[in-house]
């Protein structure tokens, strides 16, 4: 009888291969999995701190708003104060202590400068009237910071908290001395409001594409929602977390994390915030695709490395079985078996594929860096024949800093503005025929006249026009930017996306010029100006029609060419017929040709052949041709503002300006951080 033992079933163990692939594939998916974490960690890394870059370009662009509400007042205010017939009314009734007078006036005031009230005080900081309260008369706000600036001479501003029936209101508020246009004692003090309610919160949300709240400190130093532009959900959210806390200037509230903007009073105390929120989801959402992208390749690499697994193990395992075969045929009595060469000695690294993703990752906060490094813009060597001299008092009032750059229509200086201190932008201008038609003067003047009534962040606000001697001159706001033409010259074509937010900022300007009835005339790449954090102005506008009114009838010069841009000149304006806004929507739809080709849409053609397309009336130009890859709905904006024929274009740069906002740009890059070169050509 045989052995019991003999006939038990014996365990069947696992065989080599099956143990080195298990072994081999755990590995391989902990190896991936921790990249996959990194990649994942590092990529959400890089979205918290482009939204941080995102908040502090919001709080910039708040201040920056709040502090273009303030200055344009100001001058306003300083403008109505100076004329005599209202001084020699508030002095009238001043001596005459004629409370109904003080309040037509505080009223007229109010309305000209078009602020949420006026207040008028005497020499002693008594109220004389207020727009706000008309009941309320003879009290001293003499002890008010804003208040004795004013009385001392000084033009001061800051924030006022007034309480309400519906609860506290935060206002912006200038202060000015009141006295008599040819110089003397101070009479008193006008003080002008601007609001900061519900309705600047939307304005800011639409420059900033931030959500806005408006909070108030308490004197317990908590702030409380005073307006928001979130829903209201969000909005008692954000109520909670900031009464849980005093206020410091950092808010972060269900998904979304904001930076605060202090309102403060003239005498240094906060008594409100301007909050801009950002989604951090909408931040996460645009690295999803690079997480999704490692998810796929995680899994797709799994795979490879479970099917390379499985060869290497059986590779590994056939010398073992060779062997195997040989023992059994060499007890059957067959000695003719051949094994198999040495086996591989190792296993191939599974994870290589990944170190390509770990290196694109590395490679995109490069780029971040990348774009945020500034680069020398173009400096202008040529001097104009009588040029100013550094130092010199201009006008008895501008002392010129230095030269900024010199066009064709005069040069333009670095000058520090003696009677404000501030530093402006001043542009001699050559109009040697103009001054010989004085019609042609009028209609210039006027034309400057309306540019001044643009208060817009995307258009360089014009200040004076004046006259030295036979020299006419501008100032204007001093943009520290890099004009576009040179940022082209240097990239080429630009990436998709920052097209589309030049096109943008260029198309509200328009827009917000075209309301107040003024054409441009010469919207080009080099009347464009870009400031460190993109932000786009567009300057010289009512100088167009210099030209224009220089030459009268004469569109050429002697040798045929013809005075302008007419890379950029709509068919109308070159055959010098009455234009309107829509030449303006065909010279910006030029300059996006140019942005995104690299080439203005005319560059190929002479000047013939350019009259000839507007006669024949030519299809519109198409940037596909030289960028295939350029979304339609992209190239169609483009195409309809380039039609030759008015009636065919866009109507409006508003009409523009919606379509191009509607375009769906998955993949553009982001444009790089012009220089700190100087603004005007």
């Amino acid at each position: 009888m045989a052995d019991a033992t003999d006939a038990r079933p014996r365990r069947k163990a696992r065989s080599v291969a099956s143990q080195i692939f298990i072994a081999g594939a755990l590995v391989v998916a902990g190896a991936l999995g921790l990249v996959f974490m990194l990649t994942a960690t590092r990529a959400r890394t890089v979205a918290d701190r482009s939204l941080g870059l995102e908040l502090n370009t919001t709080r910039i662009a708040i201040e920056a708003a709040l502090e273009q509400r303030l200055t344009s007042l100001q001058r306003l205010a300083a403008g109505l104060t100076a004329v005599p017939t209202y001084y020699s009314r508030f002095e009238a009734a001043l001596t005459a202590r004629d409370l109904p007078s003080f309040l037509d006036q505080a009223e007229e005031y109010r309305d000209q400068l078009d602020a949420a009230w006026v207040m008028l005080l005497d020499q002693r900081g008594t109220l004389a009237a207020w727009s706000l309260h008309p009941e309320r008369s003879g009290e001293d706000f003499s002890g008010g910071r804003l208040v004795v600036r004013a009385l001392g001479g000084e033009v001061a501003s800051g924030a006022w908290l007034e309480p309400g029936e519906g609860g506290d209101q935060v206002f912006q508020t200038i202060a000015v001395p009141m006295r008599p246009p040819g110089g003397g004692a101070i009479a008193g003090a006008l003080i002008a409001a601007l609001a900061v309610d519900t309705r600047t919160a939307a304005t800011l949300r639409r420059q900033t594409g931030s959500e806005i709240v408006l909070a108030l400190i308490d004197s317990a130093r908590v702030a409380h929602v005073a307006a928001s532009t979130m829903p209201a959900g969000d909005t008692a959210a954000l109520e909670r977390a900031f009464t849980s806390r005093t206020a410091d200037g950092h808010v972060e509230v269900s998904d979304f994390i904001g930076a605060a903007s202090p309102l403060v009073t003239a005498g240094g105390d906060t008594v409100g915030l301007l909050v801009g929120l950002r989604s951090r989801a909408q931040a996460l959402a645009m690295v999803d695709p690079l997480r999704s992208s490692t998810f796929v390749a995680f899994a797709a690499g799994l795979l490879l490395a479970l099917g390379a697994g499985l060869l290497i193990s059986r590779r590994i395992a056939a010398p073992l079985r060779a062997l195997v075969r040989a023992t059994r045929g060499a007890r059957q009595g067959d000695y003719a078996v051949t094994l198999p060469g040495n086996a591989p000695r190792e296993i191939g690294e599974l994870a290589d594929a990944f170190h390509a993703l770990l290196d694109d990752l590395k490679a995109k906060e490069e780029l971040v860096a990348v774009m945020q490094h500034d680069r020398k813009g173009r400096v202008t060597t040529t001097s104009p024949a009588s040029r100013l001299a550094n130092g010199e008092i201009f006008a008895n009032r501008y002392q010129i800093v230095d030269l900024i750059g010199v066009g064709g229509m005069g040069a333009v200086y670095r000058a520090l503005d003696k009677e404000l201190g501030e530093t402006v932008a001043l542009k001699t201008l050559r109009t040697e025929e103009l001054r010989q038609d004085e019609t042609s003067l009028d209609r210039f003047r006027e034309e400057i006249r309306l540019a001044r009534r643009i208060t817009h962040r995307n258009v360089v606000r014009t200040h004076d026009l004046g006259i030295v001697g036979d020299l006419y001159y501008l100032t204007m706001e001093l943009v520290e930017g890099r004009p576009l033409d040179d940022l082209i010259a240097q990239e080429g074509q630009l990436p998709i996306g920052a097209v589309q937010s030049i096109g943008v900022q260029m198309l509200r300007a328009l827009e917000a010029a075209h309301e107040v009835g003024v054409v441009h005339r010469d919207i080009k790449p080099p009347n464009l100006l870009l400031d460190a954090s993109g932000l786009l102005k567009v300057t010289d506008f009512g100088i167009a029609r210099l030209v224009n009114e220089t030459l009268g009838k004469r569109k050429f010069t002697s040798t045929g060419m013809i005075i302008g841009s007419p890379a950029y000149m709509a068919p109308e304006q070159l055959a010098g017929d009455p234009v309107d806004a829509r030449a303006d929507v065909y010279a910006a739809g030029a300059v996006l040709y140019e942005c995104l080709t690299g080439k203005g849409p005319h560059d190929d053609l002479t000047l013939q052949q350019i009259f000839a397309r507007s006669v024949n009336d030519a299809p519109a130009l198409d940037p596909t041709a030289l960028r295939p890859d350029l979304p339609a709905a992209m190239a169609a904006v483009v195409r309809g503002a380039l039609a030759p024929r008015p009636d065919r274009r866009f109507a409006s740069a508003s009409e523009m300006l919606a379509a191009l906002e509607a375009v769906s740009v998955r993949g553009t890059g982001t444009m790089r951080p012009p220089s700190l070169a100087t603004s005007a050509n």
